[in-house]
């Protein structure tokens, strides 16, 4: 596998394919060292696509030449794939901290970190279903180590204590998943303002108060992983989820600008994903239709999983929504607000039960 390396890696240097495209300082620093497969996975293939249409232009003078910017090009884009595929990491013996975790896709995600034999970190402010979400992991995966914490995410100062707690009893997170989230569901007039207050406390300052009390483990071991919950929501938005749909974009804001800021600090071994799903077939999205696009929380974990291991950027899901923010970004608003107007229906049928289950706990002196 290493002969295969040199030789595309020769060949993509001796075409220029990685010239074309912008490198960062640690980027330019794993070039320097001549590692092709360290050096190909710090491309994503959209940049290596517009490395090839560089390259395209620059030769197009000559057929041959074209033709090999064609192969050099493919050649990147697999040996990228395959490069991410062996730097895959291990989740096994790390401990992962899952906020959120006593149901939906939280209590998913304990399943399906457990079973690959990651040491399990639950938060959520429901304590009694939190602990039975730990007891129904421990059932399904004999041997796991799950550990349960009752945390309040609106509350800054005890998000900080719990994670003391937890840095003290079970040691340092390796893997954070900022997976809390909750909904008001009404209309922006009829909205109450505390809940406005704390569903932006939930779904988006909560994630800067973990992100602060566990990256700098990270960033000293120069190895970690962060994943931001975020939403289809944060990308498009829909009517009666106005503040919702604000914390997501600011969520799915943050991931990006953290993601940006570890890598300039040249800390590769730091992973920043965000997930941005659809609706997922949960208590706290009960009723809501999106017209038939509706994923079930195993799916989503799993995906989750594969954002910790291969440290992937933005993930929507279900992957059909990637061409459709391109489609919107391309659109005049007008035409775009015609296309989603089937949309504006999808909150009419929605059961508020488990949010407002979930702002009473909160709510609660």
């Amino acid at each position: 596998m290493s002969d295969y390396f040199s030789v595309i890696h020769c060949v993509l240097v001796k075409n220029n394919i990685y010239t074309s495209v912008e490198m960062g300082p640690a980027i330019k620093r794993r070039a320097a060292a001549g590692s092709a497969s360290e050096l190909l996975s710090g491309y994503s293939t959209s940049s290596l696509v517009v490395a090839l249409i560089k390259r395209i232009v620059s030769s197009a003078t000559s057929s041959t030449s074209i033709l090999r910017a064609f192969l050099c090009a493919a050649a990147a884009i697999l040996l990228r794939r395959v490069s991410l595929k062996l730097r895959r990491k291990s989740v096994r013996g790390r401990t992962v901290l899952i906020t959120g975790a006593a149901t939906g896709i939280g209590r998913a995600q304990a399943f399906a970190f457990a079973k690959l034999g990651a040491r399990i970190v639950l938060w959520d402010i429901a304590h009694d279903q939190l602990l039975k979400t730990a007891e129904d992991v421990r059932k399904a995966t004999p041997g796991a180590s799950v550990y349960a914490y009752k945390c309040d995410l609106s509350k800054r100062q005890q998000i900080y204590e719990v994670a003391k707690a937890v840095k003290a009893e079970v040691g340092s997170v390796w893997a954070l998943v900022n997976n809390a989230g909750i909904i008001s569901g009404q209309e922006f007039l009829k909205t109450e303002d505390r809940r406005i207050e704390l569903t932006m406390a939930v779904n988006t300052m909560a994630h800067f108060w973990t992100a602060k009390a566990f990256l700098p483990d990270m960033l000293a071991a120069n190895s970690g992983a962060i994943v931001t919950i975020s939403s289809a929501a944060g990308v498009f938005v829909q009517p009666r989820m106005v503040d919702y749909c604000t914390s997501k974009f600011a969520a799915r804001g943050l991931s990006l600008a953290l993601r940006s800021e570890v890598a300039a600090l040249g800390k590769s071994g730091v992973r920043v994903s965000c997930i941005c799903p659809a609706h997922i077939n949960t208590d706290l999205f009960k009723g809501y239709d999106m017209m038939g696009m509706t994923m079930e929380p195993s799916y989503v974990a799993d995906k989750v999983v594969d954002a910790v291991q291969h440290g992937w950027g933005t993930v929507m899901l279900p992957p059909v929504l990637t061409p459709a923010t391109i489609v919107q970004e391309a659109c005049p608003q007008t035409l775009w607000d015609l296309f989603t107007l089937p949309t504006n229906s999808t909150m009419n049928k929605w059961d508020p039960t488990k949010a407002n289950k979930v702002f009473d706990a909160m709510e609660k002196k």
